[in-house]
């Protein structure tokens, strides 16, 4: 049984954020998807944040295969809009027990897809990773930037994209 960290709604960049993720706990995942998407974060002067954001919204395109339709309107409605269970049930004409299973494994769809060890856009060798693991704190991210010749972002999503995958394995 994992204890959910408490989020707080202040964060205002994608340091604190990757710094509380807990991929593994539903219930942080479902914090952290609606402040990502609901806050007003400075994406503009936060690239790694922008990953964030991207990679759940990717989940939750309509043409994305991570949702079935019905998972991913209970996510926007229930998680980004704040509509109660028992409302979602009446609009979809089931339980609030059925909207809470569709919910759970929903998030599951979205944990699985964020924890996805490649990223789809940037090929990294294992050489690559293992130097991104060994040097990130050590360097500093602008100078592993320059000794992978990756961007900022990829870098940084990548780091935290291992270190989640890792932490999993533990």
């Amino acid at each position: 049984m994992s204890v959910v960290k408490p989020i707080p709604r202040n964060l205002k960049n994608s340091k604190d954020i990757l710094n509380l993720i807990s991929y593994s706990d539903m219930k942080n995942l479902k914090t952290i998807i609606s402040l990502v998407i609901n806050s007003d974060l400075d994406v503009d002067n936060d690239l790694s944040l922008l990953v964030i954001r991207q990679d759940i919204l990717s989940a939750l395109k309509s043409d994305s295969k991570v949702l079935t339709p019905k998972q991913r309107y209970v996510i926007i409605e229930h998680v980004i809009k704040d509509v109660s269970q028992p409302d979602i049930a009446k609009n979809l004409n089931m339980t609030q027990q059925g909207v809470s299973t569709l919910l759970i494994s929903a998030l599951d769809r979205i944990k699985k897809h964020l924890m996805k060890e490649e990223i789809k856009w940037t090929k990294w060798t294992e050489e690559e990773k293992q130097f991104l693991l060994d040097n990130y704190k050590v360097l500093g991210v602008n100078e592993t930037c320059r000794r992978l010749n990756k961007d900022r972002s990829r870098v940084v999503n990548m780091y935290h994209c291992l270190r989640r995958a890792k932490n999993e394995l533990r």
